[in-house]
């Protein structure tokens, strides 16, 4: 018995290593009024963010042309975050009528439109690839026209990691009318 405990634990972690290896990928929303206790598993119980990975390489900040924001409005978005010690690469606009080739890739953070699996419950859905604990790539959707404040800080903040907490005024809230500036716990220490 005790040399097939020992087998099943080696089994185990030759599992979780393997699966480590591959890619998964993680969502994270915001809604103006969610219903109490959709964000239970996650933020019901953080008073501070937690931040799940991060970005081995500046990543590219791609304006997709089904975006409705602009450039001046993304680009303030991100210094925003370059504010707090975040690098970027550059920030682009992809030419009208190109369908946005970045989506999804490896080094770039999209900011797109909805597509046909959007739930429009929500104002912004943000999907980031990782592996391990690098983040990959992350694609940013919005909902629709409507263009609320700190919205693209809040959904960059998911691309580079950071999940939802409950703490009011927080930008990281994920109820929009509970949410504010603050930056308690998102702010990179200098070395």
């Amino acid at each position: 018995m005790k040399g097939f405990n020992h087998t099943f634990k080696i089994l185990l972690v030759a599992i979780f290593s393997v699966s480590a290896l591959f890619a998964t990928p993680s969502e994270a929303s915001t809604r103006t009024n969610p219903p109490r206790g959709i964000f239970a598993d996650e933020a019901s119980t953080r008073r501070s963010p937690v931040r799940n990975g991060s970005w081995r390489v500046d990543p590219t900040v791609v304006i997709c042309t089904t975006s409705v924001f602009s450039l001046s409005e993304v680009s303030a978005a991100v210094e925003w975050w370059q504010d707090r010690g975040y690098s970027f690469g550059q920030v682009i606009t992809n030419t009208p009528g190109q369908i946005c080739p970045q989506s999804g890739r490896d080094g770039f953070i999209t900011i797109e439109g909805p597509d046909a699996s959007f739930d429009f419950r929500y104002l912004a859905i943000t999907h980031r690839k990782s592996s391990r604990d690098e983040i990959l790539s992350a694609r940013i959707q919005f909902g629709g026209p409507n263009k609320k404040s700190r919205i693209l800080e809040h959904e960059i903040g998911h691309a580079l990691g950071w999940s939802h907490c409950n703490r009011r005024g927080h930008i990281m809230n994920p109820e929009w009318s509970r949410g504010g500036w603050d930056d308690n716990g998102l702010v990179l220490e200098e070395d």
